[in-house]
């Protein structure tokens, strides 16, 4: 029995889908006299890894520095990229309606979005405005006008880290792959070559223009979820859906305390 038959046919055929390109190629483009020899698969895989290491971000050390509410926000873990201001005594109770701006794109000095192009950058923000539009309504009213009662909540990109397009697959759904990123999954890691998403969220009282919250947050998608690996437009998308939930998970709860 093949080594991979024990997995459900999609993940055999998005791992042959991308692999046959790599072992098609003409005989004479193999060395050994025509003959292929066998693809170090496992000993590839182990060493993603390394190449996907945190790197030592601005963030780890302080808020964005553009950020006009940098100085509010207070360091939840050392060497994090997590960054919070509360109002003090917020309760969201009193709101029964949220408008959503549209995502801004970060170019302070301390952006870190690599190589990724400007007009890129632009189409991701334009995901996340939709993404987090479509799950927040699911279970709060969004509305275009200020008023009492409600809430105004505007993302900023502060950074893309790209992910690694048909590698990341790859590393998802071979055996070697599939069990490194279930142990990643079960750690609450992200998945391996899988890129993230750097942003902060700030929301205010529309009528009053206060402060309520602001947050900087890395977030990948989850070890285990496929279709965020196929490009890094699908890694943003992901994000913001899981953003979205979140988002309108605390709001609805504030409305619907358990009793």
């Amino acid at each position: 029995m093949p080594a991979n038959q024990g997995y459900p046919r999609w993940q055999r055929a998005a791992a042959h889908s991308i692999m046959r390109p790599i072992f098609a190629r003409p005989a004479k483009m193999w060395p050994m006299g025509g003959r292929m020899k066998s693809l170090p698969l496992i000993a590839l895989l182990l060493a993603l890894p390394a190449v996907a290491a945190a790197k030592d971000t601005p963030t780890k050390q302080r808020p964005p520095a553009g950020m006009a509410e940098a100085a509010m926000m207070a360091h939840d873990k050392p060497k994090s990229e997590s960054w919070t201001y509360k109002k003090q005594g917020l309760s969201l109770a009193p709101y029964s309606k949220i408008i959503i701006d549209k995502t801004v794109i970060y170019n302070g000095p301390d952006a870190q979005f690599g190589k990724i192009s400007a007009a890129d950058q632009a189409q991701f923000g334009e995901y996340i405005t939709a993404e987090i539009e479509i799950e927040v309504q699911k279970k709060f009213p969004v509305v275009q006008t200020a008023g009492p009662g409600t809430l105004r909540l505007r993302v900023t990109l502060l950074g893309v880290e790209a992910t690694a397009g048909g590698v990341a697959t790859v590393t998802h759904v071979l055996p070697m792959g599939l069990a490194l990123n279930a142990l990643k999954s079960v750690a609450g890691k992200s998945g391996t070559m899988t890129g993230s998403l750097l942003f902060a969220v700030e929301v205010w009282d529309s009528q009053t223009n206060e402060l309520l919250y602001a947050a900087v947050r890395r977030k990948s998608p989850g070890a285990m979820d496929i279709p965020a690996t196929v490009s890094t437009g699908d890694t943003v998308k992901e994000v913001a859906k899981d953003l979205g939930r979140d988002i309108a998970d605390r709001l609805d709860k504030a409305q619907h305390p358990a009793s």
